[in-house]
């Protein structure tokens, strides 16, 4: 790859660009979000069990009766609501520490799915959302981008040219027509 003042300059070391702090700190702020989000979901796990109704505000937009079945799918509900922008967390967050162009972008959804999933659920997942907002933002900022656009270089490399071999032969190699012989011919008996 030629070195260009646009690019992350590559480790010697492991022949790889060189991760800027920013890629870390985004990485961080992904999972520091997951963690809002666990939290937040184990607290309405908690109160669903003496309080279903004050769970969370997905909880309180549909009553139900104690015993329903409906709890049991507001449950699941609240849990998938959870999950998603975790898990978008997640795979941008890592996504962008390697070095992954599309990752940028799912920053950005990233942070469009964590704000109604942190508002169904609960006060203790809002930090999700500035979180998020925050990766998304380091996520676009020039050494990131940088950073990918020399990742991007190294993964998409146009393959080397070899010249087309003319002298193919098929069948068996002549060293294995000798040894076949060898041991197709008959034993002798001493």
């Amino acid at each position: 790859m030629k070195s260009q003042a646009a690019y992350v300059p590559i480790s010697a070391t492991t022949g790889e660009p060189r991760r800027p702090a920013l890629a870390w700190i985004v990485l961080l702020l992904s999972f520091a979000a997951i963690t809002s989000f666990a939290v937040a979901l184990g607290r309405s796990y908690w109160v669903c069990v003496y309080a279903f109704s004050q769970a969370s505000l997905l909880t309180r937009l549909v009553p139900t009766e104690y015993g329903s079945p409906w709890r049991a799918l507001l449950v699941v509900a609240l849990t998938a609501i959870g999950l998603v922008p975790s898990i978008a967390a997640a795979i941008s967050g890592f996504y962008v520490f390697a070095g992954y162009r599309w990752a940028r972008v799912a920053a950005i959804i990233t942070f469009a799915l964590c704000v109604p999933g942190a508002w169904f659920i609960s006060i203790l997942a809002y930090p999700a959302i500035a979180l998020t907002l925050a990766a998304a933002i380091l996520a676009w900022l020039p050494p990131v981008g940088k950073y990918c656009a020399t990742w991007s270089l190294l993964r998409n490399r146009a393959p080397a040219f070899t010249p087309p071999v003319a002298n193919v032969r098929y069948g068996p190699l002549e060293r294995y027509l000798d040894a076949q012989t060898d041991q197709n011919a008959e034993p002798r008996h001493a």
